[in-house]
């Protein structure tokens, strides 16, 4: 395995490989950059590699990022909002990984990765709601390095990014002692490896769940989005009205549950092509619950997922740019908004987020009861909060 670490931030595309490889300032030889180049792997593609840090063999030729044109960096500077809807408490770091690890061989992954990278910057930098870091080595897991960031986003992460345990476990510690995590689009399909997903299985449970069954609607497919939480903060960029778009989404098992996420926005089955024939799970045919973002707690840390981002196009929708900064507010607790499961949603819940109070029953209702029985009664009523009772 060669280790690949830069900080040179390849701008001019046009450079000559010559140039490139005198300029880099790397740990990897002049000899394995030729190498790859030899292999098929464009300037783009090495200098995607080299804005990074990455640990891996170079890629094949058939995985290549394509190059980012003024053109395209110019449509995201366009459509990227003027402002953050809130102001941040303090001056925000985030970390945002990008990896893609497939049967054990590193790819280039999503071709939006690029755009999304630039989309995120960008939005820091216009808004100055955060300042982004990007990496695509997991030793950035290392319990020390997470304590710089208040968040951290996988850009269409997808498979094992690590088979270390302890830098697993990292990410994981690191949520829910308070992180925030923002997932896009395949991070669905990451610490995992279809049809195997028992490889990292609490990944799953703090994200939300796991991609399963593949796509049933691909890249060049329409899609109707309908919002199951028009006013949640981290889903206002859609003004409380459906959204139509084309991407390749996928489709959530278990973990997934409305008992354990609260759903922000999930596919219009009215007015969406609903055809048996695109393969979809039994269980999610039988309900028609395509859930496309969501927010949820893991312990004190906040998530936040979206199955948008496969196409690069959507990196310059207004829209979706919008809910993808007011997702990193919400991950690093400058934007607020609840978590209350979608299933767990009783009227007592809805009056207690909308009036932000803490509605409970007094222990002494249910003074005949064991403690465990007074909890069960208390959550049949749909309440949250039971009172003490001094004695």
């Amino acid at each position: 395995m060669l280790l690949w670490q830069s900080n040179y931030r390849m701008e001019a595309m046009n450079n000559s490989r010559e140039t490139v490889l005198e300029t880099v300032s790397s740990s990897m030889t002049k000899n394995a950059m030729k190498q790859a180049f030899k292999t098929g792997m464009s300037l783009f593609a090495l200098s995607s590699v080299l804005t990074f840090t990455l640990h891996g063999d170079a890629y094949h030729d058939d995985d290549v990022y394509y190059k980012l044109t003024d053109e395209l960096k110019e449509r995201v500077r366009t459509a990227t909002p003027t402002s953050a809807r809130a102001s941040p408490s303090k001056p925000r770091q985030i970390l945002v990984f990008n990896l893609h690890v497939s049967n054990g061989e590193i790819r280039s992954g999503h071709p939006s990765i690029p755009l999304a990278n630039y989309a995120i910057s960008h939005l820091g930098e216009k808004t100055g709601a955060f300042h982004p870091h990007f990496s695509s080595d997991p030793a950035s897991f290392e319990k020390e390095n997470l304590k710089r960031y208040d968040a951290i986003v996988f850009n269409n992460t997808a498979g094992m990014l690590t088979e270390d345990e302890t830098l697993q476990n990292n990410i994981l510690d690191y949520v829910y002692a308070g992180g925030g995590f923002v997932g896009t689009h395949a991070a669905g399909a990451t610490f995992c490896q279809y049809p195997v997903y028992d490889l990292f299985p609490e990944f799953g449970e703090m994200l939300g769940g796991f991609e399963s069954g593949g796509h049933p609607w691909k890249p060049h497919d329409h899609l109707n989005l309908k919002m199951d939480d028009p006013t949640h903060p981290a889903n206002l960029a859609f003004g409380g009205r459906n959204f139509e778009l084309s991407d390749e989404v996928f489709q959530f098992t278990e973990p997934f549950s409305r008992n354990r996420v609260r759903v922000l926005n999930s596919i219009d089955a009215a007015r969406t092509d609903m055809n048996p024939k695109r393969r979809m799970l039994p269980e999610r045919m039988a309900d028609q619950d395509f859930a496309i973002s969501w927010v949820k707690r893991f312990g004190r840390g906040r998530v936040f997922y979206t199955s948008i981002g496969h196409n690069d196009h959507l990196y310059w929708n207004t829209p979706v740019l919008q809910q993808l900064l007011d997702a990193i507010q919400f991950a690093t607790g400058d934007l607020d908004g609840p978590t209350t499961p979608s299933a767990k949603l009783t009227p007592a819940m809805h009056a207690q987020e909308s009036l932000e109070w803490n509605l409970g029953i007094a222990a002494y209702t249910f003074k005949n009861n064991t403690l465990f029985e007074t909890i069960e009664k208390t959550d049949e009523l749909g309440l949250a909060y039971v009172g003490g009772l001094n004695v």
